[in-house]
Formats: structure tokens, C-alpha cells, sequence
């Protein structure tokens, strides 16, 4: 089974920071999450103190598969970033299967 689900949330908060969220399922598992903040350096401080990690290299790993980045979209707006790459590889793996 393959299914891909995005949910977006206009009024959401991230570590009590407002913006949007848009958060990427697989299979029914939260595999991605962009969060769009109204003040992107509190968002990221508050998401730096919040989780204990350091974004001044453009990203940061938090145990024991989430990547966490600062990012852009193809619009130019900048974003906070969330992925699980243990479920990545999984979507990975899936697509590999049946693309060949």
C-alpha cells in the first residue's frame, strides 16, 4: 500500500510560535512537517531551546531518526523543517520497487 497524505493548519503553533504547519503522511505515519512562522528567529529559537539542538549549520539531528533544517520552498519562503529518515528510506524503498 502507498498513500501520501498533506495536512495543512493556517493558525498553528510549534513550541508556542504561530504560522502555518503542513505536515507530509506515509502510509498514516507523519513523515514531514513545515512549519511557516509569523517571526521565523523566535520560531527557531524556540525550536532550538525546545529540542536541545543548534540550527547555525542549517540543520541538526535529534535521535534516533528525525532531521531538523531550516529550508526554503520553491516559492522562497523560509520554513522550519522535520523529517523522519527511517520512514524516508521506507517511501524510498517503496518507490524504488516499482520504478524500475
Amino acid at each position: 500500500m502507498y498513500r501520501l497524505r498533506v495536512i495543512a493548519e493556517k493558525n498553528a503553533r510549534v513550541d508556542g510560535q504561530p504560522g502555518e504547519l503542513q505536515m507530509t503522511f506515509f502510509n498514516d505515519r507523519l513523515m514531514t512537517m513545515q512549519f511557516y512562522a509569523a517571526d521565523m528567529k523566535a520560531a527557531r529559537a524556540a525550536v532550538e531551546a525546545a529540542q536541545k539542538i543548534s540550527l547555525a549549520g542549517g540543520d541538526s539531528f535529534v535521535a534516533p531518526s528525525t532531521r531538523i533544517w531550516v529550508g526554503k520552498d520553491e516559492s522562497g519562503r523560509s520554513y522550519l523543517g522535520w523529517i523522519d529518515r527511517a520512514l524516508q528510506a521506507e517511501q524510498d524503498a517503496w518507490i524504488k520497487q516499482y520504478d524500475q
